[in-house]
């Protein structure tokens, strides 16, 4: 018989077929506030690619795969690179 998969899988199923950075969108789906901790032992060699890192999440947002406002995106994209600098 047929399967009853849930909403979300089939949005992730058919997100892994669409895009090229699938984990970018999944990742800002599934963590409101990214922990930037890890990186820190980079210091600040590491800002430019989390710069880029959300210049490129922005796609996941302008296809709405990530499902909130563009000042709330803003927002964790400020407060990310903040985290970050502050260290």
């Amino acid at each position: 018989g047929c399967i009853d998969t849930s909403p979300d899988i089939v949005e992730y199923l058919e997100l892994n077929e669409s895009l090229n950075f699938v984990a970018i969108c999944k990742i800002l789906d599934s963590h409101p506030d990214i922990d930037i901790e890890p990186l820190l032992e980079w210091k600040l060699k590491f800002l430019p690619l989390l710069v880029a890192w959300f210049e490129k999440a922005e796609s996941c947002q302008g296809l709405g795969y990530v499902k909130e406002s563009n000042e709330t995106f803003q927002c964790r994209q400020l407060s990310a690179v903040y985290k970050f600098v502050r260290g």
